[in-house]
């Protein structure tokens, strides 16, 4: 038992030790406390050495209270010394903010900020005069916490109130820019051009949140372009609404012409071509009582120039003997300099594709076979490091192809504010030059290189190309 108490005696007297020590700076040097537990503490290692370790845990006690009051003491020094400083910091800020007009503003947010910064000052002062009332220490570490979190919150509010009202151009017009879509996201929900959460929406929300990130962290300019992206989306869903006349006309043109070419038994009801046709019609139709209609337009075009390609086949078939022979040359040269078969695997594909494009120029399936022959071309246009130098539009019903979409793929330039780009080299051949927001399935856009990269042939959905980022580093 004696023993026992020998070993506990000397476990409080080495944490107390450690406990002191710990605290040993010089505001404590003249702590009464401090002094006292340290006092406390050589009476606890004298008994010890006498063999009296009841006495010596006793004086190890006492020490230790004595330590923890020292240190609660240390610790309130600190916070009035960090309120001080939070509080001038705070008082400097408001002064300049009540100095840029922030007590006569009537923006909203300007006259929230103020308000809140102001009432943290005020709420750390009352909790800093409770704390110097007080006589009880846990009390008023409670207190000057207390005061210390409210100045902090007081000095940072009065900061971000400063930085508003000190003019920013950049900022004002990126902020005017983010109102303004919202503004107009509120007004086409209103006008039922779009519902609330639908895909559109949530396409335009995602946009925009992505500028308020950009606003936030004061990246401005940023900002503006995300914005700007958003308010075109927008008056793109807009113009869908303004035309409705023209898809109704186009719907009917587009059958009438069907009807012409059943006539003329260019095709027969319900034939192959005929089916494709329909196919194309039923979908426009399904976009216009969805008052998709620009959609519609899209569709109901393309179904006439369907029509167009099968009342036109001796030019297609010329078409596809042209770009035969192409594939075929093309084809014959990569042969002829794989000598070491280093490009095998790619040949065998390239020439499987080609006897396809053969089959379908035999069946007079020419458009087939025109398609198939571009394949072949594309396929071997990756034995040197290209991308496409054309891209056809799409047809992607889900997600359609739009200037930005097309500047953002990976192998146009992986950027959607170079959307312009291809808007300029391409202004004349577009249906509506003034409007680039309006493009066609099947248009063919010419991409330009932009960094020197090599450009050639037409953009293959089947096909793996380089990323522009991979050809220009």
């Amino acid at each position: 038992m004696e023993y026992i108490k020998k070993m506990f005696c000397l476990t409080l007297i080495f944490s107390l030790l450690s406990y002191s020590s710990v605290f040993c700076v010089d505001t404590l040097y003249n702590n009464d406390n401090y002094i006292k537990g340290n006092e406390l503490l050589e009476k606890a290692k004298e008994e010890y050495d006498m063999g009296n370790y009841d006495k010596g845990v006793e004086y190890s006690i006492e020490a230790k209270k004595y330590f923890e009051t020292a240190n609660k003491e240390y610790y309130l020094l600190k916070l009035v010394d960090e309120i001080n400083k939070y509080k001038e910091l705070a008082e400097q800020r408001l002064t300049k903010a009540e100095e840029l007009g922030a007590k006569e503003s009537e923006d909203g947010y300007i006259i929230g900020l103020y308000k809140k910064a102001k009432d943290s000052y005020d709420e750390s002062g009352t909790s800093y005069d409770k704390a110097e009332a007080s006589e009880d220490l846990d009390e008023m570490i409670e207190l000057y916490e207390s005061s210390d979190d409210s100045i902090k919150s007081s000095a940072k509010d009065a900061g971000l109130l400063v930085a508003e009202l000190i003019p920013n151009p950049e900022r004002d017009e990126a902020d005017k820019l983010l109102q303004t879509a919202f503004d107009k996201r509120d007004k086409i929900i209103a006008e039922e051009i779009m519902a609330k959460n639908d895909e559109d929406d949530q396409k335009i929300m995602d946009t925009l949140n992505e500028s308020i990130e950009f606003y936030d962290t004061q990246k401005y300019k940023q900002s503006k372009e995300y914005s700007t992206a958003a308010i075109v989306y927008m008056d793109r869903l807009s113009e869908d609404l303004q035309n409705k006349d023209k898809a109704d006309m186009l719907l009917t043109k587009a059958f009438d012409k069907r009807d012409t070419m059943l006539d003329g038994a260019i095709i027969k009801k319900n034939d192959n071509d005929d089916q494709k046709i329909m196919d194309v019609l039923n979908k426009s139709m399904e976009d216009f009582d969805n008052k998709k209609f620009t959609k519609s337009i899209e569709k109901s075009e393309s179904a006439m120039l369907l029509m167009d390609m099968i009342a036109n086949k001796d030019k297609f078939r010329a078409d596809a003997e042209k770009m035969l022979k192409e594939a075929e040359t093309a084809l014959n040269d990569a042969l002829e300099k794989d000598n070491a078969n280093e490009n095998a695997n790619l040949l065998s594909k390239a020439s499987e594709v080609y006897d396809d494009a053969t089959k379908a120029y035999k069946n007079e399936a020419y458009t087939d076979s025109i398609d198939l022959s571009i394949k072949v071309i594309d396929m071997l246009s990756v034995l040197s490091t290209t991308l496409p130098k054309f891209y056809r539009v799409r047809l992607i019903p889900e997600n359609r192809d739009c200037l930005w979409k097309i500047a953002e793929y990976n192998f146009i330039y992986q950027d959607r504010f170079k959307w312009q780009i291809i808007y300029n080299k391409n202004k004349e051949v577009l249906k509506d030059p003034e409007n680039p927001n309006l493009i066609y399935p099947g248009d063919l856009l010419e991409i330009p290189s932009i960094k020197g990269e090599k450009r050639a042939n037409t953009y293959d959905p089947d096909k793996k190309y380089p990323t522009f980022k991979e050809i220009t580093k």
